[in-house]
């Protein structure tokens, strides 16, 4: 799945995968509102993927179930900031589970719980007064 990843466009391809198992589901008589959606970021894709995935958050939420977005302690944050150090990576993905609350993901996969739900408390305050 690592080895070599092909997309002609991430984003596009991993939304159309999205919709067309979400109408699977749903014409298997799932409700909606049972419905999570998650681009599987860090799985069978390249830093390029990831970091596309992540700047397409927003369209990816337009698809309607509550997006999923699970960046903590990937190996992809190391290669992005240069270290293979598991600590280096904490901060990278609190901050961008901020980025993706902002641009409409609603649901975080995290290790670490209390820095990542203050980042989101302070995210929320700022969405409520825009």
């Amino acid at each position: 799945m690592q080895h070599s990843p092909q997309y002609d466009d991430v984003v596009a391809d991993v939304a159309n995968f999205l919709r067309q198992r979400m109408a699977a589901t749903l014409d298997c008589g799932m409700a909606v509102e049972s419905l999570v959606l998650d681009p599987g970021i860090g799985f069978g894709k390249r830093l390029e993927h990831n970091c596309a995935l992540l700047a397409g958050v927003a369209e990816l939420a337009r698809i309607g179930p509550p997006l999923l977005i699970g960046v903590s302690r990937k190996s992809f944050l190391g290669l992005m900031t240069g270290s293979r150090e598991m600590a280096d990576r904490f901060w990278p993905g609190v901050a961008l589970t901020s980025l993706c609350r902002e641009r409409g993901a609603r649901i975080f996969r995290v290790h670490d719980v209390k820095p990542h739900r203050e980042a989101l408390r302070m995210t929320e305050a700022i969405i409520g007064h825009a």
